[in-house]
């Protein structure tokens, strides 16, 4: 949208974002009480998505005038039966062989198959950006070390990949 100021035409700051992205998250939990490292508080993750946005739109600090991309990331409010949600799935995974203690295999010798871990849960993708939370990948959790922290595949993916594995230590709200 743009506007006519002062016999220049402007940009318009509060314009809606063109293309708004319904995302569910997925926490795949072994078990911890919520609040836990590897489960987030339902606070924690509606932080973390308003963080996100204020940098796609350029209103984080250190990202002013950088320019906004115009994408909006909000948290599903119906699920895929169209019942209310507040876009947080919170699913156990220690059934899941060497989750618990190994999280997702990525590329390392253990782990439960990402596979495995989405089946657990995942909503129709061509509806929603699918993201799961996970207590490790490749055996390392983000607490030290050299550690993966999260990762996706590229657009045209098959639909059973779309969307991104991320550790729970990564999913924090700007602080």
């Amino acid at each position: 949208n743009y506007i006519l100021q002062e016999g220049n035409i402007q940009r318009d700051q509060v314009a809606a974002a063109q293309y708004t992205s319904h995302v569910v998250v997925h926490i795949v939990q072994t078990g911890g009480a919520i609040g836990y490292i590897y489960n987030h508080s339902d606070a924690d993750i509606q932080n973390t998505i308003a963080y996100l946005n204020q940098v796609y739109n350029g209103s984080y600090p250190g990202t002013e005038g950088v320019g906004d991309i115009e994408i909006q990331f909000a948290l599903a409010q119906r699920d895929p039966s169209c019942n209310p949600t507040n876009g947080i799935n919170r699913v156990n995974g220690s059934g899941l062989t060497e989750y618990t203690t190994s999280g997702v295999r990525l590329s390392g010798a253990t782990g439960a198959a990402e596979l495995d871990v989405k089946n657990l849960s995942r909503w129709d993708p061509s509806r929603y950006y699918n993201i799961w939370v996970v207590n490790m990948i490749d055996s390392k959790d983000g607490t030290s070390g050299s550690f993966v922290a999260g990762y996706a595949y590229f657009p045209n993916s098959p639909a059973n990949l779309d969307g991104t594995i991320m550790l729970a230590t990564q999913m924090r709200p700007a602080r």
